[in-house]
């Protein structure tokens, strides 16, 4: 009697055990029995369940004159099965705790070459395969949108920034983009890829989100969740920052000039003719900051139309921002495409409508392109900010940041349509130099003002003289302070006499 209240229990664990197993490898068959159950806890009662059913099978046939032999017939085959399996788990990582995903897969002509979430905004990477140049319009997750409005060329990648508080793998990314010569929005989309942690792994292991780093002395100074590592590759090798995979620097910013570039690439260029150290800073950011700059494809890459120093390359014309630069023979005006040398391209080659027949704007007009171009008259003061105007406001008033003329006046900063002006708040930087030695900020030389919460990198030159630091550093490295403008400030530096 009791042998046979033992081999039923037998079955039951048994039974059991199978059940957890099955659920163990939810992760890879995509179907879970017991869905609150993890795992690696559904590995672990597995484990028990056949244990248990193991000790019953023995109590049940202890009594029998053959009772090993028995056993061994009856359960010797799901033994073996069970280890062959949980080698199976093993070398898949179902106890390695690690949460794994695919890369994102989106419809042609797109493909993702990594992306990234942090809990606040999703980044993807993507490449144009499309036999033609693209413009990315507008980029949607689940509830969650970014107006792009970028250019790609083919074979040329792009990153696109959605602000996004709550996303999940349930969600849907959706590209629109245009086709250059052609009008008809069309869409690219896929399943969004997340893990714990907020990366989303591409096959190379991960794309490193540039500008997240920071200055470092050791290891331990980096987030090392994210797999950044402290390479001293700054500042002539004495400071160090924070590097991620496929990252040459990170110092935490995204500005050319200071020795690591846009682009997380270390940056060895110099001034020369036509770009000096203040145009350095801000050549590769994709906007037309410096009066030096004749172009910025977001890039500090000679060889595309628009050189290292933002300088338009011999043969090419660019336009737009970010630059978009062709070849000046590829031009044909009047297809709605804009290319070449032309400034617009509105579909036919008759003046007096802005864009004239040779695909130059005309005096008094602003055309934007989408494509083909759009071209309006150009008055200041309606409230749009057209051609050459920095600024329009809806008046012809001076000294309210916005003159007559819609520039934008000294000391003023203005945003929006119409736009809305208010006073900079700026501090002043006062620095002083013990010894024999130079202070330079930023790269260059000190301002004696900055605006409101610009952060001022300062540097002691030579390195050899350099003591020490005081004052109102936020952050000391060696020959390095880093200083944010939220106030006056005043910082010493000490140099050997």
């Amino acid at each position: 009697m009791k042998s046979n209240i033992y081999s039923l229990f037998s079955a039951i664990f048994l039974a059991i055990g199978f059940i957890f197993l099955f659920n163990s490898a939810s992760t890879i068959t995509g179907h879970a029995i017991v869905e609150k159950v993890s795992p690696i806890s559904s590995s672990i009662f597995s484990i028990y369940f056949f244990a248990g059913a193991i000790w019953f099978s023995y109590l049940a046939n202890k009594r029998k004159g053959q009772a090993a032999t028995e056993f061994l017939m009856t359960y010797g085959w799901a033994i073996i099965i069970i280890i062959i399996i949980l080698g199976i788990l093993v070398y898949l990582g179902i106890f390695s705790g690690k949460k794994t995903c695919d890369n994102v897969v989106l419809s042609p002509p797109f493909v993702s070459a990594g992306s990234a979430y942090n809990g606040i905004e999703y980044s993807i990477q993507v490449v144009n395969t499309a036999p033609a140049n693209v413009l990315i319009v507008k980029a949607e997750i689940g509830t969650c949108s970014s107006d792009i409005n970028k250019g790609i060329n083919y074979g040329d990648t792009a990153l696109l920034t959605i602000p996004c508080l709550v996303a999940s793998n349930e969600d849907q990314i959706k590209i629109s983009y245009m086709i250059e010569g052609s009008s008809l929005a069309q869409i690219s989309q896929g399943k969004i890829c997340l893990v714990e942690g907020g990366v989303s792994q591409s096959p190379e292991g991960g794309e490193p989100v540039c500008g997240n780093g920071g200055l470092c002395s050791e290891n331990s100074d980096c987030n090392l969740e994210l797999g950044e590592v402290c390479v001293a590759n700054l500042y002539n090798g004495v400071v160090g920052s924070c590097v991620e995979s496929g990252e040459q620097c990170d110092d935490g910013y995204t500005i050319s000039g200071d020795g690591c570039s846009n682009i997380c690439l270390l940056d060895t260029r110099t001034a020369v003719e036509g770009c000096d150290d203040i145009c350095l800073q801000t050549c590769g950011n994709g906007a037309m900051d410096d009066t030096q700059e004749q172009c910025d494809d977001a890039n500090i890459i000679s060889g595309d139309g628009c050189s290292t120093h933002c300088q338009v390359e011999l043969g090419y014309a660019c336009i737009e921002v970010p630059s978009q630069c062709y070849l000046e023979e590829d031009a044909i005006c009047g297809n709605g495409a804009i290319e070449g040398n032309e400034q617009c391209d509105d579909g036919n080659v008759y003046g007096q409508d802005g864009c004239d027949e040779d695909c130059q704007i005309e005096q008094g007009y602003a055309c934007i392109w989408e494509p083909p171009s759009r071209c309006n008259w150009i008055t200041c003061g309606d409230g749009l900010i057209q051609g050459s105007e920095e600024c329009d406001d809806g008046d012809l008033e001076n000294e309210d940041g916005c003159s007559n003329g819609c520039q934008v006046e000294s000391g003023y900063t203005c945003d929006g349509q119409p736009s809305v002006c208010a006073p900079v708040q700026m501090y002043y930087l006062t620095t002083t130099v013990n010894g024999i030695g130079e202070v330079f900020c930023n790269g260059v030389s000190c301002q004696e003002q900055y605006p409101e919460l610009t952060t001022v990198i300062l540097t002691a030159e030579p390195p050899e003289n350099f003591i020490s630091w005081s004052g109102d550093c936020s952050i000391m490295q060696g020959e390095i302070c880093s200083v944010t403008m939220d106030n006056d400030k005043d910082i010493i530096a000490e140099f050997s006499r």
